[in-house]
Parts: C-alpha cells; structure tokens; sequence
C-alpha cells in the first residue's frame, strides 16, 4: 500500500467521514455544496477501497524454487549456501530492506553467506549510502554490467536468490524481512532440505 499502513489509511478514513459530518459552513441551497458533496464522497469511496485493499491478509508468495547448476560467482566467500542478494541504492524497496540484510549477514543461519550484487554503477556511490564502506558481511560487490543478474536471470530489485552447494534453489523476489522468524526459519528450512554435497 505505497508504504503506507492500515492505521493510516483507517484515520483518514475517519477524519473524512468527520469532515462529511461536521462540516461547518452552512451553505444556501442549490450554490455549490452540490459539487462538494459530490467529491467528499468519491474521496470518502476511493479511501475506503485503499483501506479495504490494505486489509487483503494473502501472503505474498514466500519463493520460487529454482533448479539446477548456479553459475560461478567470482570471488565469493566459501560457504555452503549462498543468498544472492541484488540490490541499489537508487531503488526504494532495496533501501528499506538494507536493515534487514545487515541483521541477516550479521546472524546469518548456519552455513548462509550473503552476498549483495549492487546495481550501482560505482562502489563510491554505495559507500556514500553507508557512509562509508558496507558491512564486511554483505559481501558487497558492484555487478559491472549486470552480468551476474543475466546469469541468474534477474529483471527486477530487490531479487535474492539461494545457492545450495552450487546448485539453484530459491528465488525470492521483492522486499524481504530478512531478520524475521519466518524468514529466518524459511532459509534453514531450504538449506536443510538438501544434503551435504
């Protein structure tokens, strides 16, 4: 809901319906209250509809599952899983879940590396994002000319994808609570289910 939630919609909702009925300005028939009247209620019906949409409990779909072999990513770190993360710092959704893959690479679930494929064009403009250099764990790195996205077949940010003892498992698309339970009980569930190689 364009980032804004239930509550916000609902106290909206409620000072137009106030407005609806404590407008003060007494009017003389048939001048241009008629026009108000109108525009309160199609204001009042389009907030209900947001409030209405807000209230879909569905979750959105957890992952894909992917597989078959990963491709070889350069330099990355030793590790039995990987959570591909691509990501830039012009891309809203990614930003607000930077906290999240911070948490996560700080804790990560056991044998989990996560490593972030920035689309950012220059590691200056990333390091100007952090204020400085990104955390060693993200194992950030700038993905010079998408290759990485083409390979795992990436079209959209935020993307993660999961490697397990270099095959393909998961594909996690859009932002993510990485730091959740759920989440976090998700990837060692994936990791979990595939023996060691």
């Amino acid at each position: 809901m364009s980032g804004l939630s239930l509550s916000v919609y609902t106290r909206l909702l409620e000072s137009l319906v106030a407005l609806e009925f404590l407008h003060c300005p007494r009017r003389i028939k048939g001048t241009a209250d008629v026009g108000w009247r109108k525009w309160r209620w199609a204001i009042l019906a389009g907030v209900a509809s947001l409030a209405m949409a807000a209230c879909d409990r569905t979750p959105p779909k957890p992952y894909t599952r992917l597989d078959g072999p990963a491709p070889q990513i350069e330099d990355a770190p030793a590790a039995r899983a990987l959570l591909v993360a691509f990501w830039a710092t012009w891309c809203a959704p990614c930003r607000e879940e930077t906290p999240e893959l911070r948490a996560l690479a700080r804790r990560p679930p056991r044998d989990l590396v996560v490593v972030v494929a920035s689309h950012d064009d220059t590691m200056a403009t990333v390091e100007g994002f952090f204020g400085g250099r990104p955390d060693p764990g993200l194992h950030l790195r700038i993905d010079q000319g998408r290759v990485l996205a083409r390979a795992l077949n990436v079209e959209t940010l935020p993307a993660s994808i999961l490697i397990l003892d270099g095959r393909l498992v998961a594909r996690f698309e859009g932002r993510r609570r990485w730091n959740s339970s759920s989440e976090r009980e998700l990837l060692t569930k994936l990791i979990g289910q595939s023996p060691r190689g």
